[in-house]
């Protein structure tokens, strides 16, 4: 089981990997939408956590998309500029919204327990 990351930030990617790595996480991390499709398409991925702001495909759009291919899959979003979008949409879209940098522990704690709660569904 394993947990999608998007972000167009390398410096996020890479702190995010190393944490995932420290934590045995299996994780990939995608810098584009585009990518995260293409991705995604293997499967394997319980959990998306993306970034709203993105060139090109922002993470609003990916989560939609997401929405519709896999109606099952965790979708959280980890953004610093939620404040561009109604928080309406947000709640309506994403399982949860963190906020950058306050919520980095919080949100990788959280998707441990997604990820371990689809494995092992008797933890719930």
């Amino acid at each position: 089981m394993r947990v999608l990351f998007v972000d167009d930030d390398e410096a996020v990617c890479d702190l995010i990997d190393a944490i995932a790595t420290a934590l045995k996480l299996d994780l990939a991390i995608a810098n584009r939408a585009d990518r995260a499709l293409e991705l995604i398409q293997d499967g394997s991925f319980v959990l998306c956590v993306t970034d709203l702001q993105m060139p090109l495909m922002d993470g609003l759009q990916l989560a939609k998309e997401l929405r519709e291919r896999h109606p099952d899959m965790g979708i959280y979003a980890f953004t610093g500029e939620s404040n561009v979008y109604s928080l309406k949409e947000l709640e309506h879209t994403f399982d949860k919204v963190y906020h950058k940098p306050a919520d980095y522990s919080r949100m990788i704690a959280d998707a441990m327990k997604y990820v371990a709660i689809r494995k092992y569904p008797f933890l719930a």
